[in-house]
């Protein structure tokens, strides 16, 4: 594993490109399999990446962020920091950065910038990816008990909606 150290930029026009690369990495791993033509495809990715930021822009305080570590860029990750909450939106690491603690870097970052500002953090997961919950987990993170379409933290859409309060997880890390 190397060194999980890596600074936060936010994302400009000019870095479109790349996040478009991370983008189709991260979130459309079998959309060759559509059996469209090159162009078609490269379009379809283009229409999905830009309907997911528009729909992450319309979030109070969010902003997308690269993640960089020694001049490289690692992935990136999509934040909404209000007063209430910081939600992650997204994290996505590109493949050949994946297996070396980037993700965890990241969202302990996140979870001690909430605890700083004494607020939760929450994020949506789905209920299938098991990689992520155990990440999720290992953090702290707990199923939203107000959230409830047929146990706690189930949205009713195939995504779970969990929460870290970092008070609970002191509590929890004291009684291990």
């Amino acid at each position: 594993m190397t060194d999980p150290t890596f600074t936060l930029r936010p994302a400009g026009g000019s870095d479109e490109a790349l996040l478009l690369r991370i983008f189709a990495e991260a979130h459309c791993a079998g959309f060759e399999q559509l059996g469209l033509e090159p162009g078609a495809l490269a379009s379809l990715i283009r229409m999905q990446f830009h309907a997911r930021q528009a729909q992450y822009r319309m979030y109070p305080g969010g902003a997308e962020y690269l993640i960089w570590r020694d001049e490289v860029v690692l992935g990136n990750c999509w934040l909404s920091d209000t007063p209430e909450q910081l939600r992650v939106l997204d994290i996505a690491v590109l493949a050949e950065h994946r297996r070396q603690g980037v993700a965890r870097a990241v969202l302990g970052e996140v979870c001690a910038r909430a605890a700083a500002a004494g607020k939760p953090v929450r994020l949506s997961v789905w209920h299938q990816n098991t990689a992520a919950l155990e990440l999720y987990r290992a953090f702290g993170f707990v199923p939203e008990p107000t959230v409830l379409a047929s146990e706690p933290g189930d949205l009713g859409n195939g995504y779970l909606e969990l929460r870290y309060c970092p008070e609970a997880a002191v509590r929890q890390a004291g009684a291990r």
